[in-house]
């Protein structure tokens, strides 16, 4: 079965569309059948079952939010961004590089965060990126935990869409969970795109239902967590991070030294970018206070840290280390979770970096009027509310310690 073969049309949906929610609901005969071509025809809504280049295209026409529930191809998809929008300014780095917003620059931006959840990853991103492109300059947003030999590395996940059948089974999952409730689904397949929380479109069942995904310039927008409506959220009162921490796992493995081979290859790829005309920076995003508390009170566990901190402080260009969020005069109310911060705190970091050397591209490069309108009025929240956004609710004190949202 072929996930790119749309076996309806809308239109005609529109007519046997109740029909068909009848026969699933029912259980009559044939709603094996039913249930199959129901969940083609959402998967083919949704957009989760289009080629990279045909998602990457309708997102930019249409300004929507993507996120997949199924795939987790963000190293393609980041790439194709770049091709299409030919940013002068890229984000790269892992999930912690996100929170770079297009709002912030005057110079067309993408963030290709979670493009590089390692270094392997990011030189392999750069090599195929520079074969259509160069911007002007590319801020490396870097992992101390890139560097522990204790870490696993992830895989670069692709989009399979050759095998039908498991895609089929965790959209129903999904379904059975009530993590996407079925009047939403026949909603989606009639033709409505509508986000939960803001008024951007959505592709992708997770920005369908929870309005979480990447803005149009790869950004991270989290929805539903925002306004502390996301029943999924797990790091409340830091709980995630702490467990973490304390145990040593995802991420945050313990470790004593650095893998000096990761550092070879990282230094590498910095000189082919250089090499290219790229003007390239890095930054150590921050990790929440409380975190950082927990961490120095294993010093012995996470003895790596400070070894990765000075061996980055060796590449060839200038270093951003905000790690330690306590020097950009912010607090965990800024915080998504425990090791994300809001767009409020990377805004600090920018206007830090601008005004310790006025005389790097990057300063010329920023928004900054806006940017410090926004942490003067805003600070203390995670996320920096835009007209495209519009959202429908304030935000909360969704991290549950005590925050007050102005």
């Amino acid at each position: 079965m072929n996930l790119s073969i749309q076996p309806h049309s809308l239109r005609s949906l529109a007519f046997y569309a109740p029909i068909l929610a009848a026969c699933i609901l029912l259980s009559i005969p044939g709603g094996l059948l039913w249930r199959d071509l129901y969940a083609i025809n959402f998967l083919n809504a949704a957009g989760e079952t289009q080629s990279i280049e045909r998602l990457v295209a309708e997102q930019q026409a249409t300004q929507a939010l993507y996120g997949s529930a199924l795939f987790e191809d963000d190293f393609n998809y980041k790439l194709q961004l770049v091709r299409v929008r030919k940013p002068d300014v890229i984000a790269l780095g892992s999930s912690r590089a996100l929170q770079f917003r297009e709002e912030f620059f005057s110079v067309p931006f993408v963030t290709a965060g979670r493009a590089m959840n390692s270094i392997p990853e990011g030189s392999r991103f750069i090599d195929e990126m520079l074969k259509f492109h160069r911007p002007r300059m590319v801020i490396i947003a870097l992992d101390v935990w890139w560097l522990n030999p204790n870490r696993r590395e992830p895989r670069t996940s692709r989009r399979d869409l050759t095998n039908a059948r498991p895609i089929i089974s965790s959209f129903w999952s999904y379904v059975n969970e009530s993590k996407i409730s079925a009047v939403k689904t026949l909603r989606v397949v009639m033709g409505g795109h509508n986000n939960p929380v803001s008024a951007r479109p959505a592709l992708g069942i997770a920005a369908l239902a929870r309005g979480g995904g990447f803005r149009p310039d790869g950004s991270r927008d989290y929805g539903l967590r925002y306004f502390g409506l996301d029943p999924s959220f797990e790091d409340k009162k830091f709980a995630n991070a702490r467990f973490r921490v304390r145990n040593g796992t995802s991420l945050l493995n313990f470790g004593v030294e650095i893998n000096h081979e990761r550092m070879t290859q990282l230094n590498e790829m910095v000189g082919r970018l250089k090499d290219a005309g790229v003007h390239v920076v890095g930054v150590l995003p921050p990790l929440a206070p409380t975190i950082i508390a927990l961490i120095k009170r294993k010093p012995d566990q996470y003895a790596y840290m400070p070894k990765a901190r000075a061996a980055f402080k060796g590449l060839p260009i200038r270093i951003y280390d905000f790690l330690e969020s306590q020097s950009l005069q912010t607090s965990d109310c800024e915080f998504a979770d425990g090791l994300h911060a809001g767009d409020i705190t990377y805004q600090r970091m920018l206007l830090r970096m601008a005004e310790a050397d006025p005389s790097e591209p990057l300063a010329s490069m920023l928004r900054r009027a806006e940017m410090e309108t926004n942490v003067r009025t805003l600070a203390g929240r995670a996320v920096t509310p835009t007209r495209a956004d519009g959202y429908r609710y304030p935000e909360v004190n969704f991290l549950g310690i005590g925050c007050r949202k102005r």
